[in-house]
């Protein structure tokens, strides 16, 4: 996945590897000229401990971007000691910062500084399956509620996404991990803390 930076489309990253596939990467590689020229993993942009791992999803934090050295980037990775990472600085290291395993999505709040969303699928235990939040720019994260009438030993992957037009609602859609099927889409309203699924046909 790629992502340009929001305030300088001049600065790229690209978080490597592919999830469904089961390919590693070399971590995430940065560019300062739009894409012409990379600094690779082998110089500093791993993803922790020096080892590469696919990442699934990546976001730079608003409120600090526009820098080559101090923006804050947030990736989900496939790694089994890290479903979140965090860089401070634009992507030369990186600490984990969800311990639960592979993650699956990341996303900002269109209207809260700071605030980010996390699909989580981690493999045990089944509980810890779901989305995470997160309000001062990923350092800590707490799951929110459940999905309703969703067994956690089924969930899979979990993608979430927000949109200006509604923000104070998360749409998360959950795999099935058993059929690689889909398990639902559902909303979560921020106001009451509460989970509803949609109606899908098909």
């Amino acid at each position: 996945t790629s992502k340009f930076d929001p305030k300088d489309p001049t600065i790229v990253y690209a978080a490597t590897g592919e999830g469904n596939g089961g390919l590693n990467g070399c971590g995430v590689l940065r560019s300062g000229d739009g894409g012409n020229t990379w600094t690779t993993g082998l110089t500093g942009l791993r993803s922790t401990a020096g080892t590469g791992g696919p990442f699934l999803s990546l976001v730079v934090d608003p409120a600090t971007a526009g820098s080559a050295s101090s923006s804050i980037l947030l990736g989900a990775t496939l790694f089994s000691n890290a479903g979140i990472v965090r860089s401070v600085n634009s992507g030369a290291s990186w600490t984990p910062v969800l311990n639960t395993g592979p993650a699956s999505s990341i996303v900002a709040h269109p209207t809260k500084p700071g605030t980010f969303y996390a699909g989580d699928r981690v493999t045990t235990p089944a509980t810890s399956r779901g989305v995470y939040r997160s309000a001062d720019v990923g350092l800590t994260w707490s799951q929110l509620p459940p999905f309703p009438s969703v067994d956690p030993n089924s969930i899979g992957r979990v993608e979430v996404a927000m949109s200006k037009a509604t923000p104070g609602v998360v749409w998360a859609l959950v795999g099935d991990r058993s059929t690689s099927g889909f398990l639902g889409l559902f909303k979560f309203d921020e106001a009451t803390s509460t989970w509803t699924q949609l109606a899908a046909d098909g």
